[in-house]
């Protein structure tokens, strides 16, 4: 990461408040660089980043931290946080697209209880990438209308391993084998996802580690490995 927008955006993904950041003015660093890494191709993120205030911003901080004024250095390290915390939002902002801007307005809909209480209970298990197909997707469903289809699109997403089956005696049905281990967490992305792309009349089933065996098919006709359907 070169620039501090990169780790806010990186820092949002993971679901790192940024309050637990601390930005300070880094002692040594490459005056092409405005992060002060240890180790150039390290991707964590730390509690206390060290930043270059002189490679975009010269002229906000040219002064700031004039050898000649040693006093106040802990409220000038304070006011530096809070100032970079700032531009850190602003230059992550800046660079966003009107698809994002709605991406985030459709998240926050759908947190504040919008589309219904237990889809935003439910939506709160994805994480914030998760959460971001996942709007995407809804917003997508008021343009194109293709629910059933914006269903598995969002299903092939979260879960690289699942299939999805249509019924040739029931077209209302669909079965999903998600290849995951199921749990409370899984099973609520799972109705939340129906909740908000399914037309009502729709059953889904859901087969989570074992499948059901099928004919011609030898990889899903090994016993103890498969369910009777």
């Amino acid at each position: 990461m070169k620039y501090f927008w990169e780790l806010v955006a990186s820092a949002k993904s993971q679901a790192i408040a940024l309050t637990d950041l601390t930005f300070l003015p880094a002692k040594n660093f490459s005056p092409y660089l405005e992060l002060s890494f240890e180790a150039l191709n390290d991707t964590t993120i730390p509690s206390v980043v060290e930043v270059n205030p002189y490679y975009r911003f010269l002229t906000v901080f040219q002064d700031y931290f004039d050898p000649n004024y040693p006093d106040d250095l802990a409220i000038r390290n304070e006011l530096f946080n809070l100032i970079i915390h700032y531009l850190a939002e602003f230059d992550t902002y800046l660079g966003m697209t009107k698809r994002e801007y709605e991406l985030i307005f459709v998240i926050d809909e759908i947190e504040r209880g919008c589309y219904g209480d237990l889809i935003g209970t439910g939506f709160n298990h994805f994480t914030p990438l998760e959460k971001k197909l996942v709007a995407d997707n809804l917003l997508r469903l008021y343009t194109q209308g293709e629910g059933v289809y914006l269903f598995q699109d969002a299903i092939n997403k979260l879960y690289d391993k699942a299939t999805i089956y249509g019924n040739l005696t029931d077209k209302d049905l669909l079965i999903l084998h998600l290849l995951v281990e199921e749990t409370p967490v899984h099973r609520q992305k799972i109705h939340t996802l129906q909740a908000l792309f399914l037309p009502h009349y729709y059953e889904v089933e859901i087969y989570w580690q074992r499948l059901f065996g099928i004919i011609g098919v030898d990889a899903s006709m090994k016993q103890a490995e498969m369910v009777l359907y």
